[in-house]
């Protein structure tokens, strides 16, 4: 997917901002939810009487008790992480930067420098096409 960024006479006008990771919430919230249901089994089962199956009103196991909570916590995590992840992607927005990449001849008057190569990947990366003047080193 590529973004179109303006351009104008001054230069290329850019936004920054530093999006969080939807995996990495992901991750997180299903890896605490899944502890969070095995120390709630575990409890549980610390007692004197076990819980009790409510069909059959058998003694149910750890595994079983432990598998069952950390499946539902595990996805109780994902949706909490998910709607963290929407809340602080929400206010990166609101925090981003702007920036205007302008050419220029003498690297004294930059404020930073990039090769050749790091313009063709900055190029690559946001689908911007460089003009001839923005080509110069």
């Amino acid at each position: 997917m590529t973004s179109s960024v303006p351009r104008s006479e001054a230069g290329t006008r850019v936004r920054a901002r530093r999006a969080p990771k939807l995996p990495v919430f992901i991750g997180l919230g299903l890896a605490l939810g899944a502890l969070t249901g095995l120390a709630v089994a575990v409890t549980l089962h610390a007692g004197d009487a076990p819980p009790l199956d409510p069909s059959t009103g058998a003694p149910l196991s750890v595994g079983s008790t432990a598998g069952m909570a950390a499946l539902v916590f595990a996805l109780a995590g994902l949706v909490l992480a998910a709607l963290v992840w929407i809340v602080l992607d929400r206010l990166s927005r609101r925090s981003a930067s702007a920036y205007v990449l302008e050419p220029t001849d003498d690297p004294n008057d930059a404020d930073v420098r990039l090769s050749r190569d790091e313009m063709h990947q900055w190029n690559d990366r946001w689908g911007t096409e460089p003009s001839r003047k923005d080509t110069h080193q």
